[in-house]
């Protein structure tokens, strides 16, 4: 499972270096590169599973409320937003404002996903005690309207800015109690062989691919982007198949379990370096090779962007366990 969270967070880079680099495709590309096109399509809705990944990650483990447990995420917030801005800072590539202080604080709309799993731990406790002591009926209910709802008034209607395609707390509550309710219940169609869980997963990532695709070519952006929302069907349960798949495996690797550790300041410090160098940088690749070659050349930059992000959070995680950590004992 250590593993499934590695590759999630490598997915959102994926994710930030396909469409978000290099935008959305269009008609027009489709068109004329339709190869280029697909192949791009199909490994963002391969991708798109990451966010939701790493949230089911957290119901199937339980979040165990700990006030050391929030000062550790924010400490390792701030270590990469302060730091990533005085490096910039330093190197002109950014300037000191009073924004920029409000964003390494996030008081303004970056790093939404912290904000939103930072909701989701506060509400953890109460979330256990609704899982643990209501029966099993009533939490498949609370699931079923939970799921409705947000697919008809989000999903298809975006009628509900609360819940913003699933980038909120509130679709983070209903992943949480989805997985929890997996983990200790079993339900039977959560209890096949990894190949059904695997075939599933290619199944929903291939049906929102050729949604996508489909709405490209008739040139119908609104209808294209909803199966890029969190809170679509196919993408959630893509993930929870996905999580399914790699729960049947078991084995302990120290190596991987050294990397899943730091694997959060994967996100932190892409969200930071994306929009102001990466981009550029992988713009920059797609329009000097072609074929094989761009994938070859931004492969190698993403893994070398997630190389340094977690040993720069090793330097971290001993700052907090030398000197922070010994408050909290």
């Amino acid at each position: 499972m250590e593993l499934l969270r590695i590759i999630s967070m490598f997915c959102v880079l994926i994710v930030h270096s396909d469409f978000g680099a290099l935008n959305t495709p269009t008609k027009e590309e489709l068109t004329l590169s339709p190869i280029y096109c697909i192949i791009r399509t199909f490994l963002e809705a391969f991708a798109l599973v990451a966010v939701n990944v790493f949230v089911l990650l957290s119901g199937w483990f339980s979040i165990t409320f700990k006030w050391k447990g929030i000062c550790n995420l924010l400490f390792q917030c701030f270590f990469f937003t302060f730091g990533i801005y005085a490096v910039c800072i330093l190197a002109g590539i950014d300037k000191f404002s009073m924004y920029g202080i409000r964003k390494c604080l996030m008081l303004s709309e970056n790093l939404w996903f912290v904000k939103c799993y930072l909701g989701l731990y506060i509400l953890a406790p109460a979330l256990n005690i609704f899982i643990e002591k209501a029966n099993k009926k009533t939490i498949q209910q609370v699931l079923l309207c939970f799921f409705i709802f947000q697919s008809i008034y989000d999903w298809i209607a975006h009628s509900t800015p609360f819940i913003a395609q699933g980038y909120s707390s509130f679709s983070f509550i209903g992943l949480y109690l989805l997985a929890r309710y997996i983990r200790i219940y079993t339900p039977k169609w959560s209890n096949l062989t990894a190949k059904w869980d695997l075939f599933m997963y290619l199944f929903f990532s291939i049906g929102t691919a050729i949604a996508m695709l489909t709405f490209v070519y008739l040139d119908k952006f609104a209808q294209f982007a909803r199966f890029m929302d969190y809170s679509s069907p196919l993408i959630i349960a893509a993930a929870l198949f996905l999580l399914l798949y790699f729960s049947k495996f078991q084995f302990q690797s120290h190596s991987i379990n050294w990397i899943a550790a730091s694997c959060f300041a994967v996100y932190l410090q892409h969200f930071i370096l994306f929009p102001q160098i990466m981009h550029h940088w992988i713009i920059d690749i797609a329009h000097s090779h072609s074929g094989i070659s761009i994938v070859f050349y931004i492969s190698g930059l993403l893994i070398l962007f997630y190389t340094t992000a977690i040993l720069v959070d090793k330097v971290r995680l001993y700052i907090w366990n030398k000197i922070l950590a010994t408050k909290f004992k």
